[in-house]
């Protein structure tokens, strides 16, 4: 077994401070909200603070969820509350650009853009690169 294979499955989620300020969005604005109607009643803020409210909330939930997950044979992505598994055989080669996560394209010619899980630089790609070779 070589270094590369020993490592897998690599698995790369997003950075939790992003659910952590995707939770405290949300009770800062349930805050806020209970706050205005104690003290001036009920107005057009409450349910609009509710409904942003559970938007962090759902924020967080993916945030912690988002993952990619590098198989043997297979790359696994869950983001946006759905799982998707691709067979490594499906990739053609991996791209990657300044300031944007890595790239694979498919063989049919279409793009799979990953989420941003993935640190910055070039590391990830060329993970992913070896990845393909194996």
């Amino acid at each position: 077994m070589t270094k590369a294979t020993a490592n897998l499955p690599a698995r790369f989620r997003a950075p939790r401070w992003r659910a952590v300020v995707c939770f405290v969005g949300a009770f800062v604005l349930a805050g806020a909200g209970f706050g205005t109607y104690w003290t001036e009643g009920f107005s057009w803020l409450e349910p609009f603070g509710a409904l942003l409210s559970l938007f962090c909330v759902l924020g967080a939930v993916d945030a912690l969820t988002t993952r990619v997950e590098l198989r043997e044979d297979s790359l696994l992505v869950v983001a946006n509350l759905r799982r998707r598994i691709y067979p490594k055989s499906s990739f053609q080669k991996v791209a990657w650009a300044e300031g944007a996560p890595p790239a694979l394209q498919l063989q049919e010619g279409q793009w799979l853009f990953l989420p941003r899980t993935l640190p910055r630089g070039l590391g990830p790609a060329n993970t992913l690169k070896a990845w393909l070779k194996r």
